[in-house]
This record gives structure tokens, sequence and C-alpha cells, in this order.
């Protein structure tokens, strides 16, 4: 879903939230995919320094990606200290989705899910 078809503030925050999860688990996904042991954290800057010691190309997204991890935690419960607006939603919606991608070039094409994949396929 694209965030800009969210209608009203909360669907705004938990668009944030599923953002900074896509973030992580991606970066979780690289370092089990090369076989590497991380901490229980939702820190994207500490799984991305993870990833960094594997590929150092990955250091200015990394750097980029690390706002996402506020969201982890400040718009998942009851009581956020603010509202987002569709414009945030839609910046860090385009930083998610860069490291899922730079994720993914990384793994054989076999275990690759595509742009146009349709999860009704059998």
């Amino acid at each position: 879903m694209n965030p800009s078809d969210a209608r009203g503030s909360n669907h705004f925050a938990g668009a944030l939230v599923f953002c900074q999860q896509a973030a992580e688990k991606s970066l979780k996904a690289f370092l089990t995919w090369h076989e590497r042991t991380f901490r229980r954290t939702h820190d994207v800057e500490e799984l991305g320094k993870d990833c960094q010691a594997i590929d150092l190309t990955l250091g200015a997204l990394i750097e980029e990606a690390d706002v996402l991890s506020d969201y982890a935690w400040k718009l998942r419960y009851p009581g956020a200290p603010y509202t987002p607006e569709q414009e945030e939603a839609e910046v860090m919606f385009g930083i998610a989705g860069r490291v899922f991608r730079e994720v993914q070039s990384w793994l054989p094409l076999e275990t690759r899910i595509s742009e146009d994949h349709d999860d009704n396929q059998s």
C-alpha cells in the first residue's frame, strides 16, 4: 500500500511503524543470509552496522535509514507524542523500500520477490 492511499493520521502512524519493521526485517534477513548472528533489537542503525561489516557500500543507506528506528516505539502505542503527516509517511516509505530493494539485490534470484508479485499465484 502506498502511504498516500491512507486516510487519516492513524493510518500514517501505522504505515510508519510498518516502514520501520520492513527495514529492520530486511537487515535481519541480510544478516541471516550471511549467517551472522545479531542481538535482539529494533535499532536499524545497530543492525545496519552489522550489515556494513559485510558490505561497506551499505553505509550511506544505513545512515539514511537510521531515522526509522524511532518508529519502533514512537507511534506504535496509544498516546503517541505527535500525529504524523502524509509527507513524512511517504518519505519513510521510500527509505524502507530502498532498504528492502538493496537487501533483495544481494539475494539469489530465486529468493527475490518481484515488484509485480501476485500472492494469489499457485
